[in-house]
């Protein structure tokens, strides 16, 4: 990790009123993570262990924070009137930066197994983040070793590059994977959901992580890479719990609709594909299919382990705008099924 030395010509501007700005808005954005977790504990109650475990995480959030006001209180207060490069690197900077890759590592796992939820057939764009992932967290913690040689912006630049390559393969497969999901929407609902969109899909945590890099080579000495540095964990949780946070809930159960759709669409394609296997079986190899399955495949019950009564959220789907979410794919695949009979 670059920091500045007596040798850097730079203001008080750029080293010590950067710490006093990057702490200030590390502790605006860990407030509004506060305040997610707060909405997801309140409306998620009975989810699974796992994601609760996820949300728990926010508690490394809270050692960040404490570390970032321990660092700008030594600079400030116990070495005040001291020059910047010639005060000892707080402890508390190496643990905040600890801490803060665990955040993002563990944001970034989340989104591997939601690719996977929402593509099951592309299993290698889960499997490519996790590499991608661990691979950016073992350099960055490589990095924070005060014993590595001068050529560590090898391991910098390597770091860097994967950060902003897991995050882009992040927003790029949440956004293939749900790109058909606006529908016709009018013009301020739309704005509403690309804005949304940008949050729960790391658009915005990706162009932070570019800002990191651009400015932690090019703007040196002045130390503007720090502010975005202390923002990125936080702005990474946000994206988690936004994600987390916009599902619909039933008795304390997150149930996501693109989640839903995915695997609605997933199982019927793979029943059509059966149906169409085993009619090539029985027509003994011709091309022309003169035989066909008399029935559409079945199409299997999402609704398992739902209310039926008129709680349940497929009895809400005409409720907030859920609507485009009920299955109506088994209407299609009947329609193809007879219209291949009749041909």
């Amino acid at each position: 990790m670059w920091w500045p030395s007596v040798s850097d010509s730079t203001s008080p501007g750029g080293t010590l009123g950067v710490l006093v700005l990057a702490t200030l808005i590390a502790g605006i954005l860990y407030g509004i993570t506060v305040l997610q977790s707060v909405q997801y504990a309140d409306k998620f109650y009975n989810d699974p262990s796992l994601l609760k475990l996820m949300v728990s995480n926010r508690a490394f959030e809270t050692i960040t924070v404490i570390s970032e006001a321990h660092a700008l209180y030594t600079y400030s207060v116990s070495y005040s009137g001291t020059l910047f490069a010639l005060v000892p690197l707080p402890w508390s900077l190496q643990l905040d930066r600890a801490f803060s890759y665990a955040v993002i590592y563990g944001v970034q796992m989340f989104y591997a197994v939601r690719i996977r939820q929402l593509g099951r057939r592309y299993w290698y764009f889960p499997v490519l983040t996790g590499l991608l992932a661990t691979g950016a967290i073992g350099t960055s913690y490589t990095i924070g070793d005060p014993n590595v040689p001068s050529w560590i912006n090898i391991l910098s630049t390597t770091s860097a590059g994967l950060q902003i390559g897991v995050d882009v393969l992040i927003a790029g497969a949440l956004y293939w994977f749900s790109r058909n999901r606006a529908g016709n929407l009018k013009k301020r609902a739309l704005v509403k959901h690309t804005l949304v969109s940008a949050i729960n899909r790391g658009v915005i945590s990706t162009l932070l992580q570019a800002m990191i890099t651009v400015s932690y080579f090019a703007l040196r000495p002045r130390m503007i890479w720090l502010a975005f540095q202390m923002a990125n964990n936080k702005v990474h949780a946000m994206s988690l719990l936004s994600t987390l946070n916009t599902r619909s809930s039933v008795d304390g159960v997150g149930h996501d609709p693109e989640i839903v759709d995915a695997r609605l669409r997933y199982r019927v394609e793979r029943e059509l594909a059966n149906s169409l296997v085993l009619a090539w079986v029985q027509s003994d190899g011709n091309s022309e299919f003169q035989s066909r399955t008399e029935s559409p495949p079945i199409i299997p019950d999402l609704g398992h382990g739902l209310m039926s009564s008129q709680s349940s959220w497929f009895a809400k789907s005409e409720e907030g705008g859920l609507a485009r979410y009920a299955p109506s794919y088994h209407a299609r695949s009947t329609t193809a099924v007879e219209s291949q009979s009749a041909a």
